[in-house]
């Protein structure tokens, strides 16, 4: 028999299982030490969102509409990752949910203030800068309920 079987045979039962508890112990705790603070976690990739202890009530995002259904716009917009100290833009696909209560604007600049007019969404065209307002945090979720579309004409 080996040296260390003899002086593992030598500690009771209880004794085993601690130092067994004991090595698993460190072991973990090692391992997210290694992962917290090494590369492998730096370079993930990780979607930039609001501070949750802010409240905030209405949402913005502009994108370019790429097409528009009965109860939908399909648009790019501009979302933001973190990997590290890096933030990226990446142009992604998502979808404006419409129902009755989605309101539809032209908003213009004209000499120092904006002014909004009502459109419908059969106004929206493939192409057109627009600006969608939700209720709620619209970055998690590829759909979300607009409570608002602006297409700004000349800003």
């Amino acid at each position: 028999m080996s040296y260390l079987n003899i002086r593992w045979q030598r500690f009771d039962k209880k004794k085993r299982i601690i130092a067994l508890w004991a090595i698993i112990g460190v072991t973990t705790g090692l391992g997210i030490f290694i992962w917290k603070f090494s590369d492998f976690n730096l370079n993930q990739e990780t979607l930039v969102l609001p501070p949750s202890n802010i409240k905030i009530q209405t949402y913005s995002v502009s994108g370019k509409v790429d097409s528009v259904g009965k109860d939908r716009i399909f648009y790019t917009a501009p979302v933001a990752y973190s990997a590290g100290e890096n933030v990226t833009i990446k142009y992604e696909p998502r979808i404006a949910l419409v129902d009755e209560k989605t309101e539809f604007t032209k908003s213009s600049f004209i000499s120092g203030k904006i002014s909004y007019r009502a459109i419908k969404l059969s106004d929206i065209k493939k192409g057109d800068k627009a600006i969608f307002y939700f209720s709620v945090l619209p970055y998690d979720k590829s759909e979300t309920l607009a409570s608002k579309i602006d297409l700004p004409v000349n800003y």
